[in-house]
């Protein structure tokens, strides 16, 4: 089984906590999606706190977020 894990830590990344990105700016956490292939990260689906879902709502690699992909 796979799970969204921080990189720094190794943590559980939670749906709906706020995690920043490289740039510093926060993000809430959706959903993510598991690799489709061998040479993939997956994705991460966020929007920004405090706005409305569909009008910032962006998909992004985990390492974005300074998070990874790891088998459970």
């Amino acid at each position: 089984m796979l799970k969204l894990v921080l990189e720094k830590n190794n943590e559980t990344a939670i749906i709906g906590n706020q995690y920043p990105d490289f740039r510093g700016e926060t993000w809430v956490l959706d959903s993510w999606n598991p690799p489709a292939h061998a040479g993939s990260t997956g994705r991460v689906n966020v929007h920004k706190p405090g706005k409305n879902i569909h009008d910032t709502a962006r998909e992004f690699f985990p390492g974005v977020l300074g998070m990874k992909i790891v088998e459970e």
